[in-house]
This record gives structure tokens, C-alpha cells and sequence, in this order.
């Protein structure tokens, strides 16, 4: 199947205006995820579905996924997605969840997370620095993936970033947050824009599962905004899987 991938379809997929706003978390709202054998609970915000139905979305969130993991899902109010597409208005907030296909049948202890944490602040800063060889790789990967999905529709880069660290933490996680500038060309247009994302990694009934957060940037208060939401997150997935 082909998709045509225009300026504005691609904004609805991938960019948001920055709007803050509570989101909060009710019980009825989960999706039993999968790791291997082990079965995860998930919370996810009021009305957040999982969109990876939507052939667009999926092939767009499929490009942009490293290529040893497995990504379980892309979350946002499918309200909200169907409202913008047919008003040309963009999405507020974005969620992904994956794992690395290798860990799926392995346990992770919470010690665990702090090596992992050291080998992240070690290996992220030269990855995603412009301009360097690691960062140059990323892009050029990226961009494959992209024109793969797209059909060559559509040029996808990352000129500026801005690297954050971890901006919180504990025995079982660590949340790193990064502001980026992405550019996209198509052949109506062309956009760039800054947004926010938040990688968690959290140890969950002994496998380790990836948590994302995506958000346009715009103000200051976006970062509390992202970093208050991620953690949160954490907090209704600990209390859903005792």
C-alpha cells in the first residue's frame, strides 16, 4: 500500500502546539502489553488509545524506532487525531511504548538500571551531537527509514538538539529529556519545528520496557509540563503492576 505523505498530514503525525494541560489517569483506561511471556499493565491517559491500526501513524513511528526494538505501541486520543486531520489543527501530546527484542525473555533487576544508566550518560551526549560521526549515522539511518516509508515523499533531519540528561531517577528508572529541532521537506513545504521528548527506562514485573513522551515546545513551562507527566506515568504503572 502507498501513502501519501503530504506538509500536512505528516504535522498531524508528528507535531503538536504546546498546550498545557492536566492529563490524568483513570482506571478503566489500560492495555495489557506483552514482553515475551510477562504481561504488563499499562496506563495511559483518559481517552488515549493505541494507534498503530492507523497505516500512517504505524509506518511513521516504525521508521523512527532503533532497530533492536519492538515497538508495543503509539498512543494519543483518537478524538483528537480524527479533529485535527479533518481541521488542519495539530496534536497536543504523544506517548510510545517498546523493548529491546533481545531483553524480552530476559528478568532485570533494579540494580540493572543504574549500569544501564551509566552506559546512556557515557554513549548519548557524542551520539547526539551534531555533526559527529555517531550522530551523522543516526541520521543518515533515520532518513533511510523515513524515505522507505514515505516513498521518498518526504526528508526528515535533526539540526540542532539539545541534550537535557537524566532529569529524574530512581531504583527502578531513569527519565533523560531532550529538546530537538526537526525539520521535514516534502513537496508542498517544508517545516521546522522545536519539541520536547522524555526516554524512560523502567524496570516493570522484572523486564525492562522503553517510555516515551512526546510534546511541542513553545514556553518554559512545557519542560515541567513533560517531566511531571513522565513521572506520573511511572506512578500509575508501579500501581498497576504490584
Amino acid at each position: 500500500m502507498k501513502f501519501s505523505f503530504t506538509l500536512s498530514s505528516l504535522l498531524v503525525l508528528v507535531f503538536w502546539p504546546s498546550i498545557i494541560c492536566a492529563q490524568s489517569f483513570t482506571a478503566a483506561n489500560k492495555e495489557a502489553i506483552s514482553i515475551g511471556e510477562v504481561s504488563i499493565n499499562l496506563s495511559l491517559p483518559d481517552n488515549f488509545k493505541n494507534l498503530m491500526a492507523d497505516e500512517e501513524i504505524r509506518a511513521m513511528a516504525l521508521a523512527g524506532k532503533a532497530p533492536s526494538n519492538e515497538l508495543l505501541g503509539v498512543y494519543a486520543d483518537p478524538n483528537v487525531v480524527r479533529n485535527a486531520k479533518n481541521s488542519g489543527e495539530l496534536i497536543p501530546l504523544s506517548l510510545r511504548v517498546a523493548y529491546m527484542t533481545k531483553m524480552k525473555d530476559r528478568d532485570l533487576s533494579e540494580s540493572a538500571i543504574s549500569a544501564i544508566r551509566a552506559t546512556y550518560e557515557e554513549k548519548t551526549p557524542e551520539i547526539m551531537r551534531p555533526g559527529s560521526k555517531e550522530y551523522n549515522s543516526l541520521m543518515t539511518r533515520l532518513q533511510t527509514s523515513v524515505s522507505q516509508a514515505t516513498k521518498g515523499e518526504a526528508k526528515y533531519s535533526v539540526p540542532d538538539v539539545a541534550n537535557f540528561g537524566i532529569v529524574a531517577s530512581s531504583a527502578d528508572h531513569f527519565t533523560a529529556m531532550m529538546l530537538m529541532n526537526v525539520s521535514w521537506d516534502f513537496a508542498d513545504g517544508s517545516v521546522s519545528a522545536p519539541y520536547l521528548v522524555t526516554y524512560t527506562n523502567f524496570t516493570v514485573n522484572n523486564r525492562l520496557i522503553f517510555l516515551y513522551v512526546y510534546k511541542r515546545f513553545q514556553t518554559s513551562d512545557d519542560i515541567t509540563f513533560v517531566k511531571k507527566f513522565s513521572e506520573d506515568w511511572i506512578t500509575r504503572i508501579r500501581a498497576d503492576n504490584p
